[in-house]
């Protein structure tokens, strides 16, 4: 990434120019310029905000799933939300269908965000292309870290405290897969990617293959 390579200054310099240029382009549209415009500078807000709140709840044993499915519905949702939303602005779309692109991208980016959690836990760190268990490390809320306070408080401090450092991953995967949080975790993301295709299949006249097919990807992807 550009911090990475770089420094933090130019990663930051870097996100306000391609930011200034995607304006340019879309002041420059040829059709309903104001309707794109607005629509994709309230996603950049909701993404912000969204990404604040992530930081906010770093280290706050007090996050409730109600508070989380927020955040990541800011962060992810309205994201994936404006992908499959803006076109349908653009060309012309009614407000009844807008929505439902809308409806759908969310439904997806929320149930992508839920099943990332499962695989920073379930997955190989080779094929993720990064350790395990990082989010967790650097105190990041996660829907099964959230399920694993709330319903197996004690037992779940407990752990935490006591396991080596070259053991806690697998004895994280092992406590959610037998306190059954990973197969509850599985089922909520299977919830979403349910309700993404529920709204595609609310869109008349409109062929949705690749779609549904974009669904099934993001639903099985192992990395």
């Amino acid at each position: 990434t550009v911090h990475s390579k770089w420094d933090h200054s130019s990663a930051i310099l870097a996100g306000d120019g391609i930011n200034t240029f995607a304006q340019i382009i879309l002041n420059n549209l040829p059709d309903r310029a104001n309707d794109v415009s607005s629509y994709f500078n309230k996603t950049t807000m909701d993404i912000c905000e969204g990404q604040a709140l992530d930081k906010q709840f770093e280290n706050d044993h007090g996050i409730t799933e109600e508070q989380y499915l927020e955040m990541i519905e800011k962060k992810t949702g309205s994201l994936l939300g404006a992908a499959a939303a803006l076109p349908a602005i653009y060309i012309g779309e009614n407000k009844t269908a807008v929505n439902q692109y809308d409806q759908f991208g969310r439904a997806l980016g929320i149930g992508f965000q839920i099943h990332d959690d499962l695989l920073e836990i379930t997955a190989d760190a080779e094929t993720m292309g990064k350790s395990l268990g990082s989010d967790i490390a650097e105190g990041k809320q996660t829907m099964m870290v959230i399920k694993a306070r709330n319903h197996f408080s004690k037992e779940w401090k407990e752990l935490i405290l006591d396991s080596a450092d070259s053991e806690l991953i697998n004895n994280i995967h092992l406590f959610f897969a037998e306190n059954g949080i990973e197969n509850e975790t599985r089922s909520m993301a299977r919830l979403y990617f349910t309700s993404a295709r529920e709204a595609l299949g609310k869109l008349n006249g409109v062929n949705t293959d690749e779609l549904f097919e974009f669904v099934h990807l993001v639903e099985n992807r192992t990395y």
